[in-house]
């Protein structure tokens, strides 16, 4: 058991450094560019996944305390920091899908939009989102407190999930996200750039979004359904 959950934690220090990269770029340099709202937007999910990476290394210490069984109302909330980075960063998925959308198929309007309020918007919701989530965490934690639950995430996952529409809600997110995207890489086949170069780089980073980090929270929810 020790030896699989050091081999997640590789790979979730991984992707720690990823993001920590995508803050460095961001944040660091000097880049009209990456200063514009999708980069916002970025940084602010690269914040998520950082908190729901971070998860794992309770669980790894868990695991190697030697501690098998532990109650659900203490993993909860250990863990709530990473839950609540692990949800917000699928919603700011379909957030970032939205201003993608926005920027491609209405640049001109795009461009006059007031970015503080534009960016106050898009935070004000997953704000909301969060509240909604912390109100889970706490009533999960006062129906299951004393419930053993092993050192994996899945385990109080798949508790904090039931008896509500969470689960669902979340499959629900994934549709507008991939919708969107799709309209985005259909706008652009029809869009003249005179430039191919960059017609290949925004081809890519569609499908490297699309495939790797919506595919990937996709099927993570699917292996879930299909297992508990």
């Amino acid at each position: 058991m020790l030896v699989l959950y050091l081999n997640f934690f590789c790979q979730q220090l991984l992707g720690h450094l990823l993001d920590l990269l995508e803050y460095y770029l961001i944040l660091v340099k000097k880049y009209n560019a990456l200063r514009s709202n999708t980069a916002i937007l970025l940084t602010a999910n690269s914040f998520f996944e950082i908190l729901n990476l971070s998860g794992l290394f309770l669980t790894l210490a868990v695991t190697a305390s030697g501690i098998n069984i532990i109650p659900y109302g203490t993993a909860v909330f250990l863990q709530s920091h990473s839950f609540i980075g692990f949800f917000s960063a699928v919603f700011t998925i379909t957030s970032l899908s939205f201003d993608r959308f926005l920027a491609v198929a209405f640049p001109i309007y795009y461009k006059t939009i007031n970015q503080k309020l534009y960016i106050r918007g898009h935070f004000a919701t997953v704000f909301i989102f969060i509240f909604y989530i912390i109100f889970l965490i706490i009533k999960s934690a006062i129906n299951f407190g004393d419930w053993p639950v092993n050192g994996g995430r899945s385990d109080y996952f798949r508790i904090l999930t039931n008896d509500n529409i969470l689960s669902s809600f979340i499959y629900i997110l994934f549709v507008p996200a991939i919708v969107l995207y799709g309209l985005v890489g259909l706008i652009l086949i029809f869009k003249k750039v005179t430039d191919d170069e960059k017609m290949r780089k925004v081809y890519r980073s569609l499908f490297l979004i699309v495939f790797f980090n919506i595919g990937g929270y996709f099927f993570f929810f699917v292996d879930r359904r299909l297992h508990y």
